[in-house]
């Protein structure tokens, strides 16, 4: 069971700067490896701290002579590129690597992955459908998509148009109806539902409530 990761990340593009800059995920984190040919980018993961930059190109890179597979226990292939993501997955699943994950453009080729196991595959344009869809399906109706002992759990997801936008949460007073929010999604984040926190467009609310007569106090 992998509990910290000794991770070679490849591609150290925007993707990968984002989750080694969250301090949630660098908790997990015991060793960091990144491989990238671009420069520049040398010194924003730098910056990070505790990160191992390699500069080059993971195909023609002698990658034996910096980074020891067999202690490696998470790949991630990010680059812009479907083959060479392809490639790193299949070296890391002949050294047995047991966490790898890759970005796919082509869903073919994810399909492959998954297909001869070498990874798990995230479809990038799938990825980003399924987001868009879920956030523009709860902005323009309240979805109910549980129903539990204590009521029914809803998703919503604030507009520029609703009542509640730019509102602090605790203004909205949704347990005069009997409504609670349990979480919040920004986008990028899980917020704790405080009743200070400043509801804004694209904000996403997990509600739970006894009918859907709470949603009147967030769209107007």
């Amino acid at each position: 069971m992998v509990t910290k990761l000794k991770l070679l990340i490849v591609g150290g593009g925007d993707t990968a700067e984002i989750l080694l800059s969250d301090p949630a995920f660098r908790e997990i984190t015991e060793e960091v490896v990144v491989i990238e040919k671009d420069s520049r980018r040398r010194s924003v993961f730098e910056k990070l701290g505790d990160v191992f930059f390699i500069e080059g190109d993971v195909i023609n890179l002698p990658l034996h002579e910096y980074v020891n597979l067999r202690e490696i226990n998470a790949v991630f292939a990010l680059t812009g590129r479907d083959e060479i993501n392809f490639l790193v997955l299949a070296m890391a699943s002949i050294y047995e690597v047991p966490i790898r994950i890759g970005i796919f453009r082509s869903k073919h080729v994810a399909d492959i992955v998954k297909r001869l196991r070498l990874g798990i595959p995230l479809i990038k344009p799938s990825f980003l459908a399924g987001s868009l869809k879920q956030t523009i399906t709860s902005m323009v109706s309240v979805r109910e998509i549980h129903e539990v002992p204590a009521g029914k759990i809803y998703v919503v997801s604030i507009s520029e148009t609703d009542i509640a936008a730019y509102s602090k949460l605790g203004e909205l007073k949704l347990e005069e109806d009997g409504a609670y929010v349990l979480a919040i999604f920004s986008g990028d984040n899980i917020l704790p539902p405080s009743s200070d926190i400043i509801l804004e467009p694209g904000y996403t609310l997990l509600v739970l409530a006894p009918n859907i007569e709470f949603a009147k106090k967030i769209r107007g």
